[in-house]
């Protein structure tokens, strides 16, 4: 990254806005898939894929445009396998909550954002000890 720029601790400020479009993205296309399926599974492992597929490209271009890129880990062009499964994970339960928040208060959305950002860490969790483990 370049050192310029405004930062929120040691991320750059765009990272954190970055996850927040795309897990509200993808919790939207989990909704109308959830609607047009008449599956909250259906709809939601569908979305899940698609953000399994989608986001570990951004990880892609990161690595091209020489920002960041991984070391020793099995993957598809430079990206972990890890990536792919933590994004499919993360993208899970979105379509569920977002059709939950849009009728909460500011607080409750608060803590769906606290209890989303904990999924997140345990997602990766899990995908990089598959990785890890069977990978």
């Amino acid at each position: 990254y370049s050192p310029e720029g405004p930062f929120i601790w040691v991320s750059p400020l765009y990272m954190p806005l970055s996850w927040g479009g795309m897990l509200i993205s993808f919790g939207v296309l989990g909704d109308f898939l959830v609607k047009k399926t008449q599956s909250k599974i259906k709809g939601s492992l569908l979305a899940a894929l698609a953000m399994g597929v989608y986001v570990p490209f951004y990880e892609y271009l990161a690595q091209h445009a020489n920002w960041w890129f991984y070391l020793n880990a099995k993957g598809v062009g430079g990206v972990p396998y890890f990536i792919f499964i933590g994004e499919f994970l993360i993208g899970i339960p979105l379509a569920l909550i977002i059709a939950k928040v849009k009728v909460v208060s500011f607080k409750e959305v608060t803590v769906w954002g606290v209890i989303v950002g904990l999924w997140i860490y345990i997602s990766y969790w899990i995908a990089y000890k598959i990785q890890i483990l069977i990978l």
